[in-house]
């Protein structure tokens, strides 16, 4: 995934966010809600429909990319965003690589299935193509933003110890990088995970 850094100007055919002054996390939260929810044709370009950009809550930059919010689980803060479009694939500036959390069904029910991407894309296409929740059930959608980093591998760890009844399901690419990052989580899965 690439990101240019201030030294590093985005090459001419990239479009990056212009939603990157955030001074901290109060303010990185605060720019993520001022967004305009996703209205473009990349998405749907790529088959995801209307409803999983809402039910997903994609936003919108100023370079009409599609932008995917990343949390720190600690407290629940938007802490940066994936941004993607059909020439650029990065993270807005400023930000921080957490972890693309989306909640689907009842909400007050401990998480049934725990499904782990590479990307906000990947999930929002697993969602399309699979089973939803049922009425007592709760799906936890979790993208990475690319390579697995040892702070997000920490954090899923102690996500599994914490639910471990919930049926994790590692949906990675069927590359040696997905394949790599499936076999680091799996490890530490206190049950038998599914590779889909």
């Amino acid at each position: 995934t690439y990101t240019p850094s201030p030294s590093q100007p985005a090459a001419q055919n990239q479009k990056t966010s212009s939603f990157h002054s955030a001074q901290s996390v109060t303010d990185m939260s605060e720019e993520w809600k001022a967004m305009p929810a996703y209205s473009g044709s990349y998405l749907r370009n790529r088959g995801i429909k209307a409803e999983t950009v809402e039910l997903f809550d994609v936003r919108q930059d100023s370079m009409s990319n599609a932008c995917f919010k990343h949390y720190n689980l600690k407290n629940s803060e938007v802490i940066g965003w994936e941004v993607k479009n059909a020439a650029y694939t990065g993270f807005n500036r400023g930000g921080s690589r957490g972890l693309g959390v989306q909640v689907v069904g009842n909400s007050r029910d401990l998480p049934t299935i725990i499904i782990v991407t590479e990307t906000a894309i990947d999930s929002m296409s697993y969602y399309q193509l699979h089973k939803k929740p049922k009425d007592n059930q709760k799906f936890v959608y979790i993208s990475t933003g690319g390579a697995l980093t040892l702070v997000q591998q920490e954090t899923l760890v102690k996500l599994m110890q914490q639910y471990p009844s919930a049926q994790l399901i590692l949906a990675q690419d069927a590359d040696e990088a997905g394949e790599k990052m499936a076999q680091r989580l799996a490890i530490h899965a206190p049950r038998q995970p599914v590779r889909d």
